[in-house]
């Protein structure tokens, strides 16, 4: 399919741009995971990238500085929101050339996209092969993170994101870096204090996400596996001696006591042999007394029975369950029906993730359908709009909840919150 560019006449109209502007700003604001699910949102503004990549090759759009810079921002932020709909070819150049400007930009999501993108087209080594392309790509990268030069090996370079890369592995190395490591850099590096706060944030989470894309496929925290907070589980330790146990504080009582227990039993001391009595025989009568057993009835039919109470053990409503069995009831899915599922906000997750798992297995053909279908739910929108209120008004999520709370307003609490986030990394 051919897509003819835009006129200058049409792109220098501002009425043009401030509609598609506002039309835009609104799809971030509340419809940030819907696009996968509406398939005209989707389409309307696959159209528009695709119009936009052919009218930025005229060498007279290109000329006009003031234009360009006009719909380049928009452009890339559409492209990076489309990230899983692009070959192999167009996601390494976006990262190549405009990774930075996606995390200054504060682009909702884009890490998970490309988690969606690795999970949904490769398998087994071939995710390594395909994030190792993505590793060399912000390694070339030149976009600028700071406005001052850096020192990098006794010389004086620009502070080019590859450059601040190539500072990291000279300072730890090549291998996976903890976040401990991590923030011994920040703590020990003189380059570091030469940028702002606001850049040293941005460029700690550029580090982590890199860091992550060393892991192989099948070590947890890949880009292969569900967040670890899925299933519960916390990292402890530092470098090499890192362990991962259950995140649950009960969880991990009950296993601390079991352990106890146990090492007590193995400290007593070995019974000896017991004298028993002997039992008396058991006389036989002929058989010709014995009187024929009868016959057992015939155990009555039980029907299976029905899951009709949640993880807590209280009855719901039904339709609750039948909203995790279809990619249409996925949609509706509220806070209440999260809540129903467990009182406990990491089980209920875990439940409504084996179940859109179900889903996936059955319909494999129909994942990002279905993904799309929940990140268009009741539920994660009411995750999007708190996380928004969050960074808006520069507060964190559990100030948010307390004002929510005061105000009666429908909230996420703090553990809610982050369990929800998960489900939508994990599919």
């Amino acid at each position: 399919m051919t897509f003819p560019p835009y006129s200058k006449q049409e792109l220098e109209n501002k009425k043009f741009y401030q509609e598609i502007k506002i039309r835009w700003q609104k799809m971030k604001d509340y419809d940030l995971g819907g696009y996968s699910g509406n398939i005209k949102t989707q389409q309307y503004w696959w159209n528009f990238m695709k119009r936009m990549e052919e009218t930025f090759k005229d060498p007279s759009f290109a000329s006009d500085k003031e234009l360009f810079e006009r719909y380049l921002p928009l452009f890339l932020e559409v492209k990076f929101f489309l990230l899983d709909r692009l070959d192999e070819k167009e996601i390494i150049d976006l990262f190549k050339n405009h990774f930075v400007f996606a995390m200054k930009s504060n682009l909702a999501d884009v890490i998970g996209r490309l988690r969606t993108k690795v999970q949904a087209v490769w398998y087994g080594q071939d995710r390594d092969v395909f994030l190792q392309k993505i590793r060399q790509a912000l390694k070339e990268n030149k976009e600028t993170l700071g406005k001052t030069e850096i020192q990098l090996q006794g010389k004086t370079v620009k502070p080019y994101l590859q450059n601040w890369l190539l500072d990291l592995e000279l300072s730890l190395g090549s291998k996976v870096h903890s976040p401990l490591e991590i923030t011994n850099y920040f703590f020990k590096s003189s380059n570091v204090r030469l940028i702002s706060q606001e850049e040293r944030k941005l460029l700690r989470k550029i580090f982590e996400f890199y860091e992550v894309l060393k892991i192989p496929f099948n070590y947890p925290g890949s880009f292969s596996f569900p967040p670890l907070y899925m299933y519960g589980i916390e990292v402890v330790g530092k470098g090499g001696r890192q362990i991962y146990r259950p995140a649950n504080p009960r969880t991990a009582a009950v296993w601390e006591s079991f352990k106890k227990e146990k090492k007590e039993i193995s400290k007593m001391p070995k019974r000896q042999g017991i004298l028993r009595r002997p039992k008396k025989p058991q006389v036989v009568p002929p058989s010709s007394l014995q009187k024929p057993a009868p016959p057992k009835p015939a155990p009555a039919f039980a029907p299976p029975k029905k899951l009709e109470e949640g993880l807590g053990g209280k009855p719901i409503a039904k339709s609750a369950f039948s909203k995790l069995n279809s990619k249409e009831g996925l949609s509706q899915l509220s806070v209440e029906d999260f809540r129903a599922f467990s009182p406990n906000p990491r089980e209920a997750a875990r439940f409504i993730f084996r179940k859109i798992k179900k889903l996936i297995l059955d319909q494999p053909h129909l994942r990002p359908q279905i993904r799309g279908t929940f990140l268009n739910s009741l539920l994660y929108h009411l995750y999007l709009s708190q996380g928004k209120e969050a960074i808006d008004s520069a507060k964190t999520i559990s100030e948010i909840v307390k004002l929510r709370q005061e105000q009666a307003r429908p909230h996420l609490t703090e553990e809610e919150y982050k369990a929800v986030g998960a489900i939508a990394k994990a599919i």
